[in-house]
Protein backbone atom coordinates (compact mmCIF):
# COMPACT_ATOMS: atom_id res chain seq x y z
CA UNK A 1 0.00 0.00 0.00
CA UNK A 2 1.06 3.65 -0.09
CA UNK A 3 4.23 3.10 1.97
CA UNK A 4 3.90 1.25 5.27
CA UNK A 5 3.22 4.07 7.79
CA UNK A 6 3.39 4.35 11.64
CA UNK A 7 2.56 6.05 14.99
CA UNK A 8 0.23 4.29 17.44
CA UNK A 9 -3.36 5.46 17.83
CA UNK A 10 -2.50 7.47 20.93
CA UNK A 11 0.71 8.83 19.42
CA UNK A 12 -1.09 9.90 16.25
CA UNK A 13 -2.83 12.76 18.07
CA UNK A 14 0.38 13.74 19.85
CA UNK A 15 2.27 13.86 16.56
CA UNK A 16 -0.41 16.04 14.97
CA UNK A 17 -0.30 18.44 17.91
CA UNK A 18 3.50 18.64 17.73
CA UNK A 19 3.41 19.28 13.99
CA UNK A 20 0.82 22.06 14.36
CA UNK A 21 2.97 23.66 17.04
CA UNK A 22 6.00 23.57 14.75
CA UNK A 23 3.94 25.06 11.94
CA UNK A 24 2.58 27.84 14.13
CA UNK A 25 6.07 28.84 15.18
CA UNK A 26 7.66 28.53 11.76
CA UNK A 27 7.46 32.26 11.03
CA UNK A 28 10.18 32.85 13.63
CA UNK A 29 12.57 30.28 12.16
CA UNK A 30 15.61 31.36 10.13
CA UNK A 31 15.69 28.61 7.47
CA UNK A 32 13.77 29.20 4.20
CA UNK A 33 11.60 26.42 2.72
CA UNK A 34 11.43 25.46 -0.96
CA UNK A 35 9.45 23.45 -3.50
CA UNK A 36 10.09 19.69 -3.74
CA UNK A 37 8.51 16.43 -4.83
CA UNK A 38 5.42 15.46 -2.80
CA UNK A 39 5.01 11.69 -3.27
CA UNK A 40 8.63 10.81 -2.44
CA UNK A 41 10.96 12.26 0.19
CA UNK A 42 14.51 11.80 -1.12
CA UNK A 43 14.45 15.17 -2.93
CA UNK A 44 13.62 17.19 0.19
CA UNK A 45 15.98 20.19 0.55
CA UNK A 46 17.70 20.38 3.93
CA UNK A 47 20.62 22.68 4.75
CA UNK A 48 23.68 21.73 6.77
CA UNK A 49 22.95 21.46 10.51
CA UNK A 50 19.26 22.13 9.93
CA UNK A 51 16.09 20.02 10.09
CA UNK A 52 13.06 19.50 7.87
CA UNK A 53 9.75 18.08 9.09
CA UNK A 54 7.06 16.83 6.70
CA UNK A 55 3.64 15.51 7.73
CA UNK A 56 1.57 13.75 5.07
CA UNK A 57 -2.01 12.49 5.29
CA UNK A 58 -2.68 9.73 2.77
CA UNK A 59 -5.61 7.78 1.35
CA UNK A 60 -5.40 4.89 -1.12
CA UNK A 61 -8.26 2.86 -2.61
CA UNK A 62 -8.27 -0.01 -5.08
CA UNK A 63 -9.56 -3.45 -5.89
CA UNK A 64 -8.40 -7.06 -5.84
CA UNK A 65 -9.38 -9.87 -8.23
CA UNK A 66 -8.45 -12.88 -6.10
CA UNK A 67 -10.21 -12.89 -3.76
CA UNK A 68 -12.72 -10.34 -5.06
CA UNK A 69 -12.33 -7.45 -2.65
CA UNK A 70 -12.05 -3.70 -2.18
CA UNK A 71 -8.85 -2.54 -0.49
CA UNK A 72 -8.11 0.78 1.22
CA UNK A 73 -5.58 2.41 3.49
CA UNK A 74 -5.44 5.78 5.20
CA UNK A 75 -3.31 7.37 7.86
CA UNK A 76 -0.44 9.79 8.31
CA UNK A 77 3.32 9.69 7.69
CA UNK A 78 5.87 11.79 9.56
CA UNK A 79 9.21 12.49 7.89
CA UNK A 80 12.19 14.09 9.64
CA UNK A 81 15.41 15.08 7.85
CA UNK A 82 18.72 16.47 9.07
CA UNK A 83 21.60 17.97 7.10
CA UNK A 84 24.72 16.39 8.58
CA UNK A 85 26.99 18.21 6.12
CA UNK A 86 26.41 20.23 2.95
CA UNK A 87 26.39 16.91 1.04
CA UNK A 88 25.07 14.29 3.50
CA UNK A 89 21.42 14.28 4.65
CA UNK A 90 19.68 11.69 6.81
CA UNK A 91 15.93 11.01 6.86
CA UNK A 92 13.56 8.95 9.00
CA UNK A 93 9.94 8.22 8.10
CA UNK A 94 7.31 6.60 10.28
CA UNK A 95 3.62 6.17 9.59
CA UNK A 96 0.47 5.37 11.45
CA UNK A 97 -2.39 3.57 9.73
CA UNK A 98 -5.78 4.69 10.89
CA UNK A 99 -7.13 1.78 8.87
CA UNK A 100 -5.93 -0.86 6.41
CA UNK A 101 -8.88 -2.85 5.13
CA UNK A 102 -9.78 -5.72 2.82
CA UNK A 103 -13.53 -5.77 2.19
CA UNK A 104 -14.42 -9.12 0.62
CA UNK A 105 -17.20 -9.10 -1.96
CA UNK A 106 -19.15 -12.32 -1.27
CA UNK A 107 -22.76 -13.34 -2.04
CA UNK A 108 -25.05 -12.27 0.77
CA UNK A 109 -22.34 -10.73 2.92
CA UNK A 110 -19.29 -8.45 2.78
CA UNK A 111 -16.87 -9.52 5.54
CA UNK A 112 -14.12 -6.99 6.25
CA UNK A 113 -10.58 -7.68 7.41
CA UNK A 114 -8.89 -4.61 8.84
CA UNK A 115 -6.11 -3.41 11.13
CA UNK A 116 -4.53 -0.19 12.38
CA UNK A 117 -1.36 0.99 14.08
CA UNK A 118 2.33 1.56 13.50
CA UNK A 119 3.96 0.63 10.21
CA UNK A 120 7.64 0.04 9.46
CA UNK A 121 10.38 2.60 10.16
CA UNK A 122 12.41 3.83 7.19
CA UNK A 123 15.94 5.24 7.60
CA UNK A 124 17.52 6.89 4.53
CA UNK A 125 20.92 8.41 3.75
CA UNK A 126 21.44 10.74 0.75
CA UNK A 127 24.88 11.90 -0.36
CA UNK A 128 25.30 14.57 -3.04
CA UNK A 129 27.99 13.08 -5.24
CA UNK A 130 27.96 15.73 -7.96
CA UNK A 131 26.63 19.29 -8.11
CA UNK A 132 26.78 21.99 -10.80
CA UNK A 133 25.80 25.58 -10.06
CA UNK A 134 25.41 28.81 -11.94
CA UNK A 135 23.36 31.95 -11.31
CA UNK A 136 19.72 30.94 -10.74
CA UNK A 137 20.28 27.27 -11.60
CA UNK A 138 21.62 24.09 -9.98
CA UNK A 139 21.85 20.40 -10.89
CA UNK A 140 22.50 17.68 -8.30
CA UNK A 141 22.94 13.91 -8.38
CA UNK A 142 22.91 11.91 -5.14
CA UNK A 143 22.94 8.17 -4.40
CA UNK A 144 20.50 7.01 -1.72
CA UNK A 145 20.41 4.04 0.65
CA UNK A 146 17.45 3.06 2.79
CA UNK A 147 16.84 0.44 5.45
CA UNK A 148 13.31 -0.33 6.58
CA UNK A 149 12.97 -1.88 10.04
CA UNK A 150 9.97 -4.15 10.87
CA UNK A 151 8.52 -1.97 13.62
CA UNK A 152 4.91 -2.61 12.55
CA UNK A 153 2.78 -5.56 13.61
CA UNK A 154 2.76 -8.33 11.00
CA UNK A 155 1.07 -11.06 13.03
CA UNK A 156 -2.41 -9.73 13.83
CA UNK A 157 -5.54 -11.87 13.93
CA UNK A 158 -9.29 -11.34 13.76
CA UNK A 159 -12.31 -13.66 14.04
CA UNK A 160 -11.43 -15.19 10.65
CA UNK A 161 -7.86 -16.08 11.66
CA UNK A 162 -4.44 -14.56 10.86
CA UNK A 163 -4.66 -11.28 8.97
CA UNK A 164 -3.38 -11.33 5.36
CA UNK A 165 -0.19 -9.35 4.57
CA UNK A 166 -2.26 -6.81 2.59
CA UNK A 167 -3.90 -5.75 5.86
CA UNK A 168 -1.18 -5.86 8.51
CA UNK A 169 0.54 -2.51 9.25
CA UNK A 170 4.03 -4.07 9.20
CA UNK A 171 5.82 -6.28 6.67
CA UNK A 172 7.67 -8.37 9.26
CA UNK A 173 10.98 -8.24 7.35
CA UNK A 174 14.04 -6.03 7.01
CA UNK A 175 13.89 -4.30 3.61
CA UNK A 176 16.71 -2.50 1.79
CA UNK A 177 16.58 0.06 -1.03
CA UNK A 178 19.40 1.50 -3.16
CA UNK A 179 19.12 4.14 -5.85
CA UNK A 180 19.81 7.71 -6.88
CA UNK A 181 17.99 11.05 -6.97
CA UNK A 182 18.62 13.78 -9.52
CA UNK A 183 17.43 17.40 -9.26
CA UNK A 184 17.41 20.28 -11.75
CA UNK A 185 16.34 23.54 -10.10
CA UNK A 186 15.92 27.06 -11.43
CA UNK A 187 14.20 30.17 -10.06
CA UNK A 188 10.94 29.20 -11.77
CA UNK A 189 10.79 25.42 -11.70
CA UNK A 190 12.28 22.20 -10.36
CA UNK A 191 12.48 18.67 -11.74
CA UNK A 192 13.24 15.68 -9.48
CA UNK A 193 13.69 12.09 -10.65
CA UNK A 194 14.39 9.08 -8.43
CA UNK A 195 15.45 5.59 -9.50
CA UNK A 196 15.34 2.92 -6.80
CA UNK A 197 15.64 -0.84 -6.42
CA UNK A 198 14.10 -2.50 -3.37
CA UNK A 199 14.91 -5.89 -1.89
CA UNK A 200 12.29 -7.07 0.61
CA UNK A 201 13.03 -9.23 3.62
CA UNK A 202 11.31 -12.47 4.56
CA UNK A 203 8.69 -12.99 7.26
CA UNK A 204 7.51 -16.50 8.17
CA UNK A 205 8.59 -17.78 4.76
CA UNK A 206 6.91 -14.98 2.78
CA UNK A 207 9.01 -12.53 0.79
CA UNK A 208 7.45 -9.76 -1.33
CA UNK A 209 8.94 -9.43 -4.80
CA UNK A 210 11.88 -7.17 -5.58
CA UNK A 211 10.72 -3.82 -6.96
CA UNK A 212 12.20 -1.26 -9.32
CA UNK A 213 10.63 2.22 -9.24
CA UNK A 214 11.02 5.46 -11.17
CA UNK A 215 9.51 8.50 -9.45
CA UNK A 216 9.42 11.92 -11.08
CA UNK A 217 8.10 15.35 -10.09
CA UNK A 218 7.88 18.66 -11.97
CA UNK A 219 7.13 21.83 -9.97
CA UNK A 220 6.38 25.01 -11.93
CA UNK A 221 5.88 28.38 -10.25
CA UNK A 222 2.58 29.83 -11.49
CA UNK A 223 2.13 32.77 -9.10
CA UNK A 224 3.61 35.28 -8.99
CA UNK A 225 4.91 34.95 -12.53
CA UNK A 226 7.71 37.44 -11.84
CA UNK A 227 9.88 37.27 -8.72
CA UNK A 228 10.09 41.07 -8.40
CA UNK A 229 6.31 41.11 -7.86
CA UNK A 230 6.36 38.49 -5.13
CA UNK A 231 5.35 38.85 -1.50
CA UNK A 232 7.46 36.00 -0.16
CA UNK A 233 4.79 33.35 -0.93
CA UNK A 234 4.65 31.32 -4.15
CA UNK A 235 2.20 28.87 -5.72
CA UNK A 236 3.54 25.91 -7.72
CA UNK A 237 1.67 23.61 -10.06
CA UNK A 238 2.98 20.06 -9.70
CA UNK A 239 2.90 17.02 -11.98
CA UNK A 240 4.10 13.71 -10.54
CA UNK A 241 4.63 10.21 -11.92
CA UNK A 242 5.37 6.82 -10.36
CA UNK A 243 6.31 3.72 -12.36
CA UNK A 244 6.94 0.42 -10.56
CA UNK A 245 7.95 -3.03 -11.75
CA UNK A 246 7.62 -5.73 -9.06
CA UNK A 247 8.80 -9.32 -9.23
CA UNK A 248 6.77 -12.26 -7.98
CA UNK A 249 6.33 -12.85 -4.27
CA UNK A 250 7.92 -15.98 -2.83
CA UNK A 251 6.64 -18.51 -0.32
CA UNK A 252 9.48 -20.61 1.12
CA UNK A 253 11.57 -19.87 -1.96
CA UNK A 254 8.83 -20.71 -4.51
CA UNK A 255 7.30 -18.04 -6.75
CA UNK A 256 3.63 -17.34 -6.03
CA UNK A 257 1.27 -17.28 -9.01
CA UNK A 258 -0.80 -14.12 -9.51
CA UNK A 259 1.76 -11.77 -7.93
CA UNK A 260 4.12 -9.12 -9.29
CA UNK A 261 3.49 -6.79 -12.22
CA UNK A 262 3.85 -3.23 -13.38
CA UNK A 263 1.91 -0.02 -12.79
CA UNK A 264 2.19 3.62 -13.77
CA UNK A 265 0.50 6.32 -11.73
CA UNK A 266 0.41 9.99 -12.70
CA UNK A 267 -1.40 13.05 -11.42
CA UNK A 268 -1.51 16.76 -10.58
CA UNK A 269 -0.57 18.53 -7.41
CA UNK A 270 -0.29 21.96 -5.85
CA UNK A 271 2.20 23.54 -3.45
CA UNK A 272 1.88 26.81 -1.55
CA UNK A 273 5.39 27.89 -0.54
CA UNK A 274 6.18 30.56 2.04
CA UNK A 275 9.55 31.50 3.53
CA UNK A 276 9.03 29.16 6.49
CA UNK A 277 6.44 26.51 5.62
CA UNK A 278 4.76 24.72 2.74
CA UNK A 279 1.27 23.24 2.23
CA UNK A 280 0.95 20.58 -0.49
CA UNK A 281 -1.40 18.06 -2.11
CA UNK A 282 -1.12 15.56 -4.97
CA UNK A 283 -3.56 13.06 -6.51
CA UNK A 284 -2.14 10.01 -8.32
CA UNK A 285 -4.34 8.13 -10.78
CA UNK A 286 -3.61 4.92 -12.71
CA UNK A 287 -2.44 5.56 -16.27
CA UNK A 288 -1.61 1.88 -16.83
CA UNK A 289 -1.66 -1.28 -14.69
CA UNK A 290 -0.69 -4.87 -15.46
CA UNK A 291 -0.50 -6.71 -12.14
CA UNK A 292 -1.26 -10.22 -10.94
CA UNK A 293 -4.71 -11.18 -9.74
CA UNK A 294 -3.44 -11.33 -6.13
CA UNK A 295 -2.12 -7.74 -6.34
CA UNK A 296 -4.47 -4.77 -5.74
CA UNK A 297 -5.08 -2.40 -8.63
CA UNK A 298 -5.16 1.30 -7.73
CA UNK A 299 -8.24 3.47 -8.10
CA UNK A 300 -6.47 6.54 -6.69
CA UNK A 301 -3.94 7.77 -4.15
CA UNK A 302 -4.19 11.15 -2.40
CA UNK A 303 -1.42 12.74 -0.32
CA UNK A 304 -1.85 16.08 1.44
CA UNK A 305 0.17 17.76 4.15
CA UNK A 306 2.65 20.40 5.19
CA UNK A 307 6.38 20.90 5.71
CA UNK A 308 8.58 23.19 7.80
CA UNK A 309 12.33 23.84 7.95
CA UNK A 310 14.07 24.74 11.18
Amino acid sequence: MAGRPAIPAVAGGQTLALTLALLAGASTLPVPAGAAAISFNTALPVAQRNFVWRQILFRREGGLDRPRADVAADGTTAVAGYGVTSRLALFADLSWFRDRSLNLRMPGRDPERDASGIGDLGLTARYTLWQWNRSGETVRIAPILQLEAPTGDSGGRDRFGPLPPLVTPGSGGWDATAGAIGTWQTLGHEFDVELAWRRNGSDDGLRFGEEFTVNASWQQRIFPRRLDRGTGAFTYAVLESRFSDAGKDERHGTNMAGTGGQRWLVGPGLQYVTRRWIAEVVVLLPAWQDVGERVPEDDFRVLAGWRVNF
